[in-house]
């Protein structure tokens, strides 16, 4: 027995590190497939016997799916608060506070707000090139009002970082910046240089990515495959965490297949554009504009 006990524990060692995997891998499948209750509820019966950090941090991230923030905010609390050097579980806290931030009373949202830009700022310090971080500045300091230290101008260092990290998201939140400045010809600018790095991202694991690149190829008109397939991946992978509403990319997507001459894609997600909430006056001109072809 004294022989054989190393190996045994050994054996019961290995078990326990490929029974993690199968339910990482298992949770995952079920994400990808939307289906969250399934996912929380494998992920909260593995959490009870195997307290391992990516149990943990997948289930933050199932429940951040579902938008149950204040469950996702204590999980990924307590995993920056033991691995404060981790840039991704920084990001992933300021991130959930800041989406609990859109859903609650302006008094609540402002006792928010410092861990929020502490997580954004730790993820961005700790990571050089975290572009999921510093789009959350960029987001944060424009939601802030300017007696609290925000504005346009804390953000424009970020959009060049981006650049220099990503031209593609770099010159996108240049464009974003200059439009909500009015400035309409340097957003136009900062959008054409979009179209030079369209294919420098392929797997593009910000969703958000997706619906901009189907947006700017709609709404200049071109590169129209593109533009279609990247809204197709919005679509196939949105949920709560990715912002934008669907519908405008049902939108986006039925101006995309007009320009192809495809009337019946493009009549099939203008109807499912108009049968969502969204921007009625837009839908019907382009609506109109499918059917005359």
């Amino acid at each position: 027995m004294i022989t054989r006990l190393p190996i045994l524990m050994l054996l019961l060692t290995l078990g326990g590190v490929f029974g993690q995997e199968r339910v990482l891998e298992s949770a995952n499948e079920l994400l990808s497939l939307k289906k969250y209750s399934e996912a929380e509820a494998l992920l909260l019966n593995t959490v009870k016997v195997d307290k391992s950090v990516d149990v943990k941090e997948l289930l933050g991230d199932t429940y951040a799916y579902q938008g149950k923030w204040d469950d996702a905010i204590s999980i990924y609390k307590d995993l920056a608060q033991k691995f404060p050097q981790n840039a991704q579980y920084n990001f992933k806290h300021g991130g959930a506070l800041g989406r609990k931030a859109q859903d609650v009373s302006r008094f609540k949202a402002l006792t928010l707000i410092g861990g929020i830009k502490k997580g954004f700022s730790e993820a961005a310090r700790l990571d050089k090139n975290h572009i999921d971080a510093r789009w959350g500045l960029i987001e944060y300091y424009l939601a802030i009002p300017g007696f609290l230290g925000g504005g346009i101008k804390k953000c424009k260092p970020f959009a060049e970082e981006l650049v220099a990290i990503s031209p593609l998201e770099g010159y996108f939140a240049k464009a974003y910046l200059h439009e909500l400045e009015g400035e309409k010809e340097l957003a136009k600018k900062a959008y054409l240089k979009v179209f030079d790095y369209l294919d420098t991202t392929k797997n593009r694991e910000r969703n958000q990515l997706n619906f901009l690149i189907g947006k700017v190829c709609a709404e200049f008109e071109r590169d129209e495959t593109v533009g279609i397939d990247a809204l197709l991946n919005y679509i196939d992978r949105y949920s709560v965490r990715d912002g934008v509403p669907v519908s405008h990319a049902y939108y986006h997507l039925a101006k995309l297949y007009r320009l192809k001459k495809d009337k019946k894609e493009a009549s099939f997600w203008i109807k499912k554009a108009a049968s969502a909430q969204g921007d009625a006056v837009l839908v019907s001109k382009e609506k109109t504009k499918i059917y005359a072809l």
